[in-house]
């Protein structure tokens, strides 16, 4: 799943939830549990292979990505009294992400764990998934997320 939805789901646990740890763990579990839907999202393979044109190509949808998220969740969120919280959600649901991209880059054993438990939680046939179901799933999840934040 793109780092948007993410960001949203992980703001609205913190939007509800007024425990950074909670707040923490909830997030990253969810993190993993969205990936297992069926979804689609852009190819960043190449940010594997270091740094040459198309590393940056891969790290500009990323960061496009994140911080059209982020600023999604900010601007939606910035005047409340648990921003903290939900700040906390935001980037705790993009945590395993980043880690997989700090295993590509550095590798050790705990984020070779991490980066295999991720693809195994991971739907491996998101790849086949309909365009039409992949991008549901995703508008789907941030809809929730949204009607959470504001419920």
């Amino acid at each position: 799943m793109i780092l948007t939805p993410h960001l949203l789901i992980g703001a609205a646990i913190g939007s509800r939830l007024p425990s950074y740890g909670g707040v923490f763990a909830l997030s990253i579990i969810l993190h993993y549990l969205l990936d297992a839907l069926p979804h689609r999202e852009y190819q960043i393979e190449n940010l594997k292979n270091g740094l040459n044109k198309k590393f940056v190509i891969d790290g500009l949808k990323v960061a496009v990505d994140f911080f059209f998220g982020l600023g999604l969740v900010i601007w939606l969120t910035h005047n409340r009294p648990d921003f903290s919280f939900v700040m906390t959600g935001a980037l705790s649901a993009a945590l395993p992400d980043f880690l997989i991209f700090l295993f590509w880059r550095f590798d050790g054993k705990l984020l070779r764990a991490l980066d295999r438990f991720h693809h195994q939680v991971h739907r491996p046939k998101n790849k086949k998934t309909p365009l039409w179901l992949g991008i549901l799933t995703q508008i789907t999840a941030g809809l929730i997320a949204l009607f959470i934040l504001y419920l």
